[in-house]
């Protein structure tokens, strides 16, 4: 399965002003208050939280990709974290905006294979030489390193 998630602050798409980190600065109680209304609520969970919740419910990763601004860098150089879940993250895994993650089943790892004649581990390296040669040349969308063309 193909996904690709949008960690950002969602209100940040529609406010320059605001960085794609900016809900980080609200505890989960205010952060409730705020959105939790359901019609324009959107979860504040970082890229190693969906990492965890992928790998123990038994899903291989196979390849990701990460997009992360320097506009989030440069916000969390002044931005006071409200919940201690995140003080132990690292500074990119805080500011990844975007996240494209390729991952399997176990159970359709052996049909993959028997399909493409790909090894999943050698389809991880074919994605990492991709995204390294696409690196050298002109700019490329997210999702030029899983073999998703121009990433639209």
């Amino acid at each position: 399965m193909i996904h690709l998630v949008d960690l950002s602050d969602h209100c940040s798409h529609s406010d320059r002003n605001l960085s794609p980190v900016n809900f980080l600065q609200f505890s989960d109680q205010q952060w409730g208050r705020m959105a939790g209304c359901g019609t324009a609520y959107h979860n504040r969970m970082r890229r190693p939280e969906y990492r965890k919740l992928i790998e123990t419910s038994g899903f291989r990763l196979i390849a990701e990709e990460e997009r992360v601004p320097q506009k989030a860098l440069d916000a969390l150089t002044t931005l006071t974290l409200a919940e201690p879940r995140w003080k132990s993250m690292s500074e990119r895994e805080l500011a990844c905006s975007n996240w494209l993650v390729l991952y399997s089943d176990p159970t359709q790892i052996e049909l993959f294979r028997a399909r493409t004649g790909i090894t999943l581990s050698k389809f991880g390296q074919l994605a990492a030489r991709q995204s390294s040669r696409g690196r050298r040349g002109r700019g490329r969308r997210l999702g030029g390193s899983l073999g998703l063309g121009n990433g639209r």
